[in-house]
């Protein structure tokens, strides 16, 4: 008899070593049994959370067909600011930027759309599109300077007369070179004493106008409107105070 009361003594024991303290937590238990979920501390992805701001947006803008620095008329020139100059607000010439020369002291109106660059004796206005280039040179020196400001010639064609345009109180001659029956260049100033300079108080001018389009010389044609505005700028032209 004691044999078995020792007997149960020792599995109730056992039975209390194998019983937790504490109730078992099953919702604890069915955490566990799922997938983990781990907080994340790293850095995020700059390609998933960066949001642009204006600054780094690249909006698109039309870009030039040419660059001016780039064509005939204005290597090694100065390029001027156009739109930075003082807009004419009546007549014909309304919207019409004035420019008055740092040197020689005249000043000119630059048509809307065109633009302009210096150097030395030469003011370059020039209009630029997909095909076109066209260039007025106005050369300027003072009439006791002995500097060659002519230009040293002209391309092939007839010299056919051009008519008349008014300049600083005096009426002028055109010549025109003319090729297979198109106008390519545009000489002011025709005089026989003094050809293609043109005095006008201290100073002598020398003013032309071409079309250094690339392409073929016989596609090349300076046309009646361009050269009524050409005509518009050279009639623009001022002597101002220094």
């Amino acid at each position: 008899m004691y044999r078995w009361l020792l007997l149960g003594t020792i599995l109730a024991m056992a039975l209390a070593a194998c019983t937790p303290n504490e109730p078992i937590d099953t919702e604890s238990t069915s955490t566990l049994s799922a997938t983990p979920q781990t907080e994340t501390t790293s850095t995020p992805s700059p390609f998933l959370t960066f949001t642009p701001t204006i600054q780094d947006k690249v909006i698109p803008s039309p870009r030039p067909t040419r660059t001016p620095t780039l064509i005939p008329a204005c290597e090694s020139y100065k390029v001027l600011d156009v739109n930075a100059l003082p807009q004419q607000t009546e007549g014909k010439y309304q919207g019409w930027r004035l420019y008055i020369h740092p040197q020689y002291h005249y000043s000119v109106l630059i048509p809307l759309e065109w633009g302009a660059c210096i150097r030395d004796h030469y003011l370059n206005l020039f209009f630029l599109n997909d095909r076109r280039v066209l260039t007025l040179v106005i050369g300027t020196k003072f009439a006791d300077d002995e500097t060659h400001i002519l230009r040293t010639g002209v391309p092939a064609g007839d010299v056919v007369d051009g008519g008349t345009v008014q300049f600083l109180g005096q009426t002028i001659r055109k010549r025109m070179i003319r090729y297979e029956g198109k106008d390519k260049v545009v000489l002011y100033g025709y005089k026989e004493d003094l050809p293609y300079q043109i005095p006008a108080g201290n100073l002598i001018f020398t003013i032309s106008l071409d079309d250094f389009s690339s392409g073929p010389y016989e596609e090349i044609e300076l046309s009646p409107e361009i050269q009524q505005l050409a005509d518009a700028i050279v009639e623009s032209i001022q002597l101002s105070s220094p």
